[in-house]
């Protein structure tokens, strides 16, 4: 599907009026994200199936939702006033944003606490190890013989630096299997006994909580030139007429929103004349810069606003 393609469909989607062709597009475009991302069917609110396979009624429906949020929360209310070229990434952080929500508050109330795990951990190791109190201390090992009076416990975090992640199932009810198998794990390096909270602590880090996939791989905001993208703004505003730098400003970038009308009684010209000075500015930016990702089209808009602001 080609940007332009798609920037239409959103601008469509902002202003409510979407068509049939529209429609088939987004749904394209989500069943896409979700078998890139691996999102899960949990984000899907009224999902009552169990079942971990996306069917083409479960876009639909997670992207009904969608709309209904971004309605709600008027995600592209200012979308008019948005650059094509950056229109479609500020569109999929947006996408990607309400999903991570989704799957933050799965989380927060599914995820597994330290209590639990050490809970659990502690079930296990009655039932299958061996243990050792000297003092006030306790102490755990695969077997009787590796249960000795010293302990060398200085290269424990080295030994188990290395050991795989145990990733837990998003939406998994039953975390005994996990925490068994990081057990399993860190006995399998040591050859002395471990002390049980160490252990406890241990096992807490193997464990990875469900969570969500990064969502733009394609560039990371460490690796973009934030120099050159500072120069290329300055170079930009420096071009520009200071009533234009006003304009843009104004239009592109201020907190308030401003319609071609109000515009146009600000600066007491027809509205015409705002729409082409617009235009103009808008062909001045695409000119200017193409951002390769969502990052970069997002530290030049950061960049433009806080040089405008300084210099207001």
């Amino acid at each position: 599907m080609s940007r332009i393609v798609m920037v239409q469909t959103i601008r469509n989607l902002a202003l409510n009026v979407l068509t049939r062709t529209d429609y088939e597009n987004l749904i394209t475009l989500f069943l896409h994200m979700v078998n890139k991302y691996k999102w899960p069917k949990l984000i899907i609110e009224d999902d009552k199936t169990g079942s971990s396979h996306w069917g083409i009624d479960d876009i639909s429906s997670l992207l009904h939702q969608f709309a209904i949020f971004i309605q709600k929360e008027q995600k592209l209310v200012n979308a008019e006033r948005i650059p094509d070229e950056y229109l479609e990434y500020y569109f999929h952080q947006v996408i990607i944003t309400y999903v991570a929500s989704k799957i933050d508050h799965f989380q927060s109330s599914r995820g597994i606490s330290f209590k639990s795990i050490r809970r659990t951990a502690l079930n296990i190791l009655n039932e299958d190890y061996c243990k050792k109190v000297i003092g006030k201390r306790t102490y755990w090992c695969s077997s009787d013989e590796k249960l000795v009076d010293q302990f060398e416990e200085s290269n424990t975090d080295k030994l188990v630096e290395y050991l795989p992640r145990v990733v837990i199932k998003l939406g998994s009810k039953q975390h005994k299997p996990y925490v068994n198998r990081a057990l399993t794990n860190i006995f399998s390096v040591l050859s002395n006994a471990i002390e049980e909270g160490r252990l406890i602590d241990t096992v807490y880090r193997l464990i990875e909580q469900p969570g969500i996939p990064d969502a733009d791989t394609e560039i990371i905001i460490d690796t973009i030139d934030k120099a050159e993208i500072r120069f290329t703004v300055r170079k930009l505003i420096d071009g520009l007429e200071v009533n234009d730098a006003q304009l843009l400003y104004d239009y592109f970038l201020a907190n308030k929103r401003s319609t071609i009308r109000d515009l146009s009684e600000k600066y007491k010209e027809p509205k015409s004349s705002i729409h082409q000075r617009i235009k103009a500015l808008t062909a001045i930016i695409s000119n200017t810069f193409t951002p390769s990702g969502y990052h970069e089209g997002e530290y030049f808009l950061e960049c433009l606003k806080n040089t405008l602001d300084k210099s207001r």
